[in-house]
């Protein structure tokens, strides 16, 4: 069982397995906490919480801070954005081995100001649904169920395009994919989406009626049906 094609022709490009030993089982998510449903609430409390303009452009990363997904890279598309737009403010969640070299970084670059590190936090929901935009700027990525968290509360969203990302963001459909280790592209995909309201609206939405595609109640009824079939190739149940 493999989270995406990506995943498994890579597994048959190393001659693992058979074509017909697969079956691409994508994750699901919890769509009642992840919706759009409480978005304006989210946005006045958690913004008044970290003393963010309501105003504010509001670029959100979920990540663990590690080398595969890249956190240098953000920060470094950050200050490409801040040269440009000063009211474009970036919150970065999550913790990991690069947390303190993402620390330095923001403080090298001066973006003490622009980039706000929150470290680990357990209202994902609510974050996105306070911001606007959001990025990941992994090297690899099996899929990305954080794409598709981001897209369920109807945020539209920046990525890389590497392994299965893209069929968890559409290319101009429900946001916008880079190569890796791109710094410059991120930020020029994000200030796309910042300058075009309607644009971001749009990618918003289409994200949105995306992710209604992966539910829990979906994914365990995909399981449920490959163990059902299993069985009954042995003549059980």
């Amino acid at each position: 069982v493999t989270t995406s094609e990506a995943l498994r022709h890579q597994g048959l490009e190393r001659g693992v397995g058979r074509p017909d030993q697969y079956q691409v089982i994508r994750p699901g998510i919890d769509l009642r906490k992840f919706s759009p449903s409480g978005r304006d609430e989210a946005r006045q409390l958690i913004r008044a919480e970290l003393g963010l303009p309501m105003d504010a452009f509001v670029v959100i990363s979920v990540m663990r801070l590690g080398p595969q997904k890249a956190p240098l890279d953000l920060i470094a598309a950050a200050e490409s954005v801040a040269a440009r737009r000063d009211d474009i403010r970036f919150l970065v969640v999550g913790g990991g081995p690069l947390e303190q070299a993402v620390r330095n970084e923001v403080t090298a670059r001066a973006l003490s100001d622009q980039v706000l590190l929150l470290g680990p936090r357990r209202d994902v929901a609510a974050l996105l649904k306070a911001s606007d935009l959001f990025v990941l700027t992994s090297r690899w990525e099996p899929l990305g169920i954080v794409y598709l968290e981001a897209a369920a509360v109807g945020l539209p969203c920046v990525g890389t395009n590497v392994d299965g990302a893209p069929e968890a963001v559409e290319e101009g459909a429900t946001g916008y994919l880079v190569e890796p280790g791109e710094p410059r592209a991120v930020a020029e995909a994000i200030l796309r989406i910042a300058e075009d309201t309607e644009l971001a609206t749009r990618l918003g939405e289409a994200a949105h009626q995306k992710a209604q595609k992966f539910s829990e109640e979906h994914f365990v009824a995909q399981i449920e049906g490959l163990y059902h079939r299993l069985l009954a190739r042995r003549g059980i149940g």
